[in-house]
């Protein structure tokens, strides 16, 4: 035997391990194989999930992304208002609250659009009233954009007539149900806003109270007429049409 040559009484370690991995290998495989069947499946699942339930797929997405990708989302959504308004509105109103102020705004001003919508619908559900108050919750918000969203959205869906079109709501013989907005908490919010710094902010609150005379009295507020004094020209002429409105 050569000197060089290592006897064989049996398979060393190494090729121990080799023949062991070996017969290990297709098991190795198969359990990575399923792992990744299972993967696909679950993504065609997830597909197959958000083609039947765009709203919601739209809705998952609101909550992820930048603001770019959310303010996307939040515009696909609103697409879903007019059809599943019960859907759609739970998150735009939790989107009263996101970090960036251009999608609070932006859910603003789709809330008053679907809710009001809503509510000429006839609709009666618990979600209105959770959007009305989470746009009064923007009434102090820090970005002026915001503030003056929430005010025409309060003021819009404040005054929508209920029952006015598409599925009507069950007749009570107490009359119409009542409005989701607080005229009350919303006029003395508005009457706080015409002191705004921002002119812009001051108008929308001037409009606001015009577009609400008729539910909060007979004579304007005092702070309204002394909004007559606006350093603003624009504001003033609102001014004037707001106190007009009044009976």
């Amino acid at each position: 035997m050569n000197e060089n040559q290592s006897p064989k009484p049996g398979a060393t370690g190494t090729e121990a391990d080799i023949k062991k991995t070996s017969r290990l290998t297709p098991v190795v495989r198969a359990i990575v194989a399923l792992v990744i069947c299972g993967g696909v499946l679950s993504w065609m699942a997830y597909v197959v999930w958000e083609s039947r339930h765009p709203a919601l797929a739209a809705a998952r997405r609101l909550k992820a992304g930048g603001p770019t990708q959310r303010l996307t989302a939040l515009r696909e959504l609103s697409e879903f208002g007019a059809t599943d308004s019960a859907t759609v509105i739970p998150p735009l109103t939790a989107a009263l609250k996101d970090d960036d102020a251009h999608v609070r705004s932006a859910a603003a001003d789709s809330l008053s659009l679907i809710a009001s919508y809503a509510i000429k619908g006839g609709s009666t559900g618990d979600e209105i009233p959770a959007a009305a108050s989470g746009l009064f919750s923007l009434l102090k918000d820090p970005d002026a954009a915001v503030r003056i969203a929430a005010m025409r959205a309060l003021a819009t869906i404040g005054t929508t007539p209920t029952g006015g079109g598409g599925r009507q709501a069950p007749k009570s013989v107490s009359g119409p149900p009542p409005s989701p907005v607080d005229f009350k908490h919303l006029a003395t919010a508005l009457t706080e806003s015409l002191g705004d710094q921002d002119a812009s902010v001051r108008l929308a609150a001037v409009q606001g109270l015009g577009a609400i005379a008729s539910k909060i009295g007979d004579e304007p507020p005092p702070a309204l007429i002394a909004a007559l004094e606006d350093q603003t020209p624009a504001n003033q002429a609102a001014v004037i049409t707001a106190v007009a409105r009044f009976p």
